[in-house]
């Protein structure tokens, strides 16, 4: 039962990291238009605070894949 869980959970994780990845600069935009953006984010240029977002979501995919592999063992 938990591997099923594993599997699932995985899955959902690398689906929503590799959206997060390819929708990261459109995440920022949004994020400005909003004015919902990070706390001392003025420090920061929007090419960074895309590459932050892109790293955060491309760890969550990671995360996917290590559960999958937990998940199949």
């Amino acid at each position: 039962m938990f591997t099923l869980v594993a599997l699932i959970v995985g899955l959902m994780f690398i689906v929503f990291g590799l959206a997060g990845v390819h929708y990261a600069p459109a995440v920022v935009k949004a994020q400005d238009r909003l004015e919902v953006a990070l706390f001392d984010s003025d420090e920061l240029e929007e090419d960074e605070r895309v590459k932050i977002t892109k790293g955060t979501a491309a760890v969550i995919t990671f995360v996917g894949f290590g559960l999958i592999v937990y998940g199949l063992v």
